[in-house]
């Protein structure tokens, strides 16, 4: 086996799964906590205080990484295939345009 990839389309599933996290994150005092030192956390809060297992934030944190690593790829996949369908059009359209030229 070459790979193994995550088979969740969006961050939402993630969110599923772990239920918890997300309860301790909406208690957050900002809506973009990073949840790493900012003032008001609700996710750090739980850890200092045994309610969030550190082990399974961490397992949250690597599924996140990895999910936007996958939608990253995706995206530059997407962008590759575009340019490539560009090139093939305007390919086609001078080779057109050369045949019309042509007189045929």
């Amino acid at each position: 086996m070459r790979e193994l990839h995550l088979w969740a389309d969006d961050d939402s599933e993630i969110d599923n799964i772990f239920e918890d996290v997300r309860q301790f994150a909406s208690e957050c005092r900002f809506n973009d906590c990073q949840h790493q030192s900012e003032p008001g956390c609700g996710i750090r809060e739980a850890l200092d205080t045994g309610a969030l297992d550190a082990g399974r934030f961490q397992n949250y944190l690597k599924l996140k990484k990895e999910q936007a690593w996958l939608e990253r790829k995706v995206n530059v996949q997407a962008r590759q295939a575009e340019k490539r369908n560009r090139k093939a059009q305007t390919k086609q359209m001078y080779k057109n345009i050369r045949r019309k030229g042509r007189g045929y």
